[in-house]
C-alpha cells in the first residue's frame, strides 16, 4: 500500500469515526480516541493479515456496538475500546535488556526505533484496567485543554 493510500484510508476512517461518535453524541472522544490509536501507528506492518480493518476502523466498529447503551459512560467507551485486540499486541526491544513495548507508556513509532520482536500479549484484568484507565485520562487531558 503507498503512502498516499494509507493517507486516504486514515482520512476516511477518521470520518467514519466523527460519524460515529455523533450518532452516540460522544463527540467529545474524537481526539482522545484518535491520539490513542495514534500511539498504535505502525503496528499494522507487522501484523500477517493485511486485509484486517485499520485500527481506527476497528475502534468506530467497536463504538458502534454500543446501542445497547442509551448514553454510554466514559467508563464504557472507554472499557470496550481497551477490549479491541491490538491493545494486547507487543514489541520487545530485542537487546541484551528487553522489555516488551506498553502503549500506556511511549508511542509504538518512538519505540519501533529499537524493537523487532512482536507478539500477542495475553490480556490480563490488570492490564485492561490499565489501558481502560489510559484512555480515560486521555479523555480528561482533551477536555481540560479545550
Amino acid at each position: 500500500m503507498t503512502d498516499s493510500n494509507t493517507s486516504q484510508r486514515y482520512t476516511a476512517d477518521q470520518l467514519a469515526l466523527m460519524d460515529a461518535l455523533k450518532s452516540k453524541n460522544l463527540t467529545q472522544w474524537f481526539s482522545p480516541l484518535t491520539d490513542w490509536v495514534n500511539r498504535f501507528a505502525g503496528l499494522e506492518l507487522f501484523l500477517a493479515d493485511s486485509s484486517m480493518p485499520s485500527l481506527l476502523a476497528q475502534v468506530t466498529k467497536r463504538l458502534l456496538m454500543l446501542d445497547h447503551f442509551n448514553h454510554p459512560t466514559d467508563v464504557q467507551v472507554a472499557s470496550v475500546i481497551a477490549l479491541l485486540e491490538f491493545n494486547y499486541w507487543r514489541i520487545a526491544i530485542t537487546t541484551v535488556q528487553s522489555h516488551r513495548w506498553n502503549p500506556v507508556n511511549e508511542s509504538l513509532s518512538d519505540y519501533l526505533c529499537r524493537s523487532t520482536a512482536v507478539w500477542e500479549y495475553e490480556q490480563t484484568v490488570g492490564e485492561f484496567e490499565e489501558i481502560a484507565a489510559a484512555i480515560l485520562e486521555l479523555k480528561k487531558t482533551s477536555v481540560s485543554s479545550e
